[in-house]
């Protein structure tokens, strides 16, 4: 579209996914002037209407001195990531050799090499929404609470973390504010937020709430 250069990319497949109620695609991308390609994420909720994530940057990249063995082009990750604890496991086609290396007649030459390589990501890594040191507050649309506790996937491990609960006029909900809450301060797949040392949500089940997350130098990836 508009904001790829001009006569400079190609896609050439789409592996993709169902991942906890979304899609997510993995396109692979040929950089014609480089003559490499590596993969790019995109999303969808609805399988048919997608985007290009992440501010269309590279997924799964290069590897970046000649020679490695996917140097010259990354693509077709292996249809479904695999959950192995707090890690995902991705699964990848790599050639050291470029694009071109291939021969007119289809041939290819020793230089392009192949593998299966490995490339691991933590848990819902897929994207995450960042905050530098001087700050700032994401507030999500509105939900149902259906559990007994928060769970956040972020790192603080350099700032910090806190979230308070929002009724449904956007008004904080009393003991679930900024102030009550505990920060988190390091980096976890599953951080159990805590207000005042109590990570019991359960009166608020069944209601329609919204969940405001202040952010100091921090990375989010997911909550449930």
């Amino acid at each position: 579209d508009e904001k790829d250069p001009i006569e400079s990319r190609q896609f050439y497949n789409m592996e993709w996914m169902p991942y906890e109620g979304v899609f997510i695609g993995f396109i692979a991308v040929f950089h014609i002037a480089a003559d490499r390609l590596d993969v790019q994420l995109a999303f969808s909720r609805d399988n048919r209407n997608w985007v290009r994530a992440g501010n269309r940057d590279v997924f799964v990249p290069n590897g970046p001195t000649p020679g490695d063995y996917d140097y010259g082009m990354v693509w077709n990750i292996l249809q479904h990531p695999i959950v192995a604890g707090d890690e995902m496991l991705i699964y990848y086609n790599g050639a050291s050799g470029s694009h071109g290396a291939w021969g007119d007649k289809g041939t290819p030459p020793a230089v392009q090499g192949g593998v299966i390589a490995l490339a691991k990501l933590r848990l819902d890594g897929f994207v995450s929404v960042n905050a530098s040191s001087g700050g700032g507050a994401l507030t999500t649309k509105k939900m149902t609470m259906e559990g007994d506790r928060l769970v956040v996937n972020a790192d603080a491990s350099d700032g910090a973390v806190k979230v308070e609960l929002l009724d449904l006029d956007g008004n904080v909900i009393d003991g679930f504010s900024q102030a009550d809450c505990d920060v988190i301060n390091s980096d976890r797949v599953r951080h159990t937020v805590t207000w005042s040392g109590s990570d019991d949500v359960g009166r608020l089940k069944g209601k329609v709430i919204q969940l405001k997350f202040h952010l100091t130098n921090s990375q989010l990836y997911s909550f449930v």
